[in-house]
């Protein structure tokens, strides 16, 4: 972006801009990104269209002086500019937000990445964009009360739930109505006691992946739901009005943030999180699963998955504990030290005909099961509410 910029304010003619750049990143062999250099220059020819802002001469100079002497030099070799003198400066901290506030505004549908330093201000930023968006009246002056406009809708998802709840005060403060989307674990009591009465069970039925909501608040869609149900605040996971055009919740229940902005409207990610999950099992997680847990579970899932579990089991007792190996090769890898017993009940339950990996693959839900948890059976949920 800066060489773009640096280029353009050199007086590099905007129809050779995007060419250059791309020259630029092809005879470097820094990467192969030349896509992505041209791209940026693009950006940098709309942001200097419009009036924009735009990381030119003073942003190289500033972070990347090599690349500002090496533009320098090449320009002093003959190359129409003002390199003697330049004329760019760096971005002013206003500058800057400005710049930020509007690559969120003018988002183009789909995916946009924005990098910007911690303590400028991209929540605020975030807010007051979701704010006029918000704002947008109806199409008609008859049409409230009725669906909100296109475009009108936003979420935010940021990384914990202190911050989503001053969001929403700021908003309402300024007077604009939002609604905070939370874990109902999450939900305290002023002296900090959790409001959902079965928390103790409802937490590592959650870390489990299993739906709270569906399996301990409404159990299953029956008659008799938790005693809390009618008068629960954490039931929903909602606070804020039903109609809000605006919701702010935490990174986890993003899915949930989207459904609320909708195809139209605009999701922002506060601070998002690293791609990369990680998960350890140990032995001991294995042997528990598989001499004491499987009975707690759906039977034909059970009979499905239970193969690949011992033959992961296997491999854990027998590997190196420097090796990397891919988890589908570990599994198969050891499939052999599975009873051909097991495996043949595998097969019935996933109705396959095939090796550890795909039963485990093909593993039935249940009818009515909710996500993509393991099915629980109901009455071992029922017996942990009984636990004092």
């Amino acid at each position: 972006l800066a060489i773009a910029g640096a280029l353009l304010r050199k007086g590099v003619p905007p129809a050779e801009l995007r060419g250059i750049v791309r020259a630029i990143a092809v005879a470097t062999g820094r990467d192969e990104r030349a896509d992505d250099r041209e791209q940026s220059a693009r950006s940098t020819l709309e942001r200097a269209a419009s009036g924009q802002p735009f990381s030119a001469y003073g942003s190289l100079r500033a972070k990347w002086p090599t690349v500002a002497d090496a533009i320098d030099e090449a320009f002093l070799s003959g190359l129409p500019s003002d390199a003697a003198a330049p004329t760019s400066r760096p971005l002013s901290l206003d500058d800057t937000v400005r710049a930020m506030e509007a690559a969120i505004e003018r988002a183009p549908p789909g995916l946009t990445l924005i990098k910007a330093e911690c303590g400028l201000g991209k929540t605020a930023a975030a807010l007051r964009v979701m704010s006029r968006r918000a704002a947008r009246p109806y199409a008609s002056k008859d049409a409230k009360g009725l669906r909100a406009p296109v475009g009108s809708k936003s979420a935010l998802a940021v990384d914990k739930h202190a911050l989503a709840i001053q969001c929403v005060t700021a908003l309402e403060r300024s007077g604009i109505h939002a609604k905070r989307i939370f874990g109902p674990l999450s939900l305290r009591e002023d002296n900090g006691d959790a409001v959902c009465r079965f928390h103790a069970v409802a937490e590592p039925l959650v870390a489990g992946g299993q739906r709270m909501q569906w399996e301990l608040c409404e159990r299953r869609g029956a008659e008799q739901k938790c005693p809390a149900f009618e008068t629960c605040r954490a039931r929903d996971g909602v606070e804020g009005p039903d109609d809000a055009r605006i919701a702010v919740g935490p990174h986890a229940l993003v899915a949930q943030l989207d459904g609320h902005a909708g195809h139209a409207g605009l999701l922002v990610i506060d601070e998002i999180q690293d791609f990369l999950e990680t998960t350890a099992f140990t032995a001991e997680d294995l042997d528990l699963a598989v001499d004491q847990s499987l009975t707690m579970f759906d039977g034909r899932f059970v009979g499905a998955v239970e193969p690949a579990l011992r033959a992961l089991r296997e491999y854990l007792a027998h590997a190196p504990l420097d090796e990397a190996i891919d988890a589908v090769a570990a599994v198969r890898a050891h499939a052999g030290a599975v009873p051909q017993a097991v495996l043949e009940q595998a097969r019935r339950s996933a109705a396959v005909e095939g090796d550890v990996v795909d039963c485990a693959i093909a593993a039935p839900f249940p009818e009515g099961h909710h996500g993509r948890a393991p099915p629980i059976l109901r009455h071992v949920v029922e017996l942990t509410l009984l636990v004092p």
